[in-house]
């Protein structure tokens, strides 16, 4: 079954409260690991959260973000999928596809 580990890594110093919620939140994802039928759900939940957070925020410049692919990859469930972030440099926040393996 293919499974999705969330990173973030490569942490940017934020210039104000709204990066500095937005990464706040993102690192609560860190090592996460997610389903293939529930990636879509968790690609928009995270789009809606940063969404609220900037709602939070109205003086700051909203941070638009969105999610792409990465792989060329004909198996679209095992895709490498990143989170952009249109305007602000908050973190590398990826979703690496993966089998799960027993040990």
């Amino acid at each position: 079954m293919i499974k999705y580990l969330i990173t973030c890594e490569n942490l940017y110093s934020c210039k104000n409260k709204l990066e500095n919620q937005v990464q706040e939140y993102l690192r609560t994802q860190d090592r996460s690991i997610i389903a293939n039928t529930q990636i879509e759900q968790f690609k928009q939940m995270i789009v809606d959260e940063i969404n609220a957070i900037n709602a939070k925020h109205p003086r700051c410049k909203a941070i638009r973000s969105e999610w792409w692919n990465s792989d060329r990859n004909e198996d679209a469930s095992r895709q490498t999928w990143i989170l952009s972030f249109a305007g602000a440099s908050i973190c590398n926040f990826k979703a690496l596809a993966g089998e799960e393996v027993e040990i």
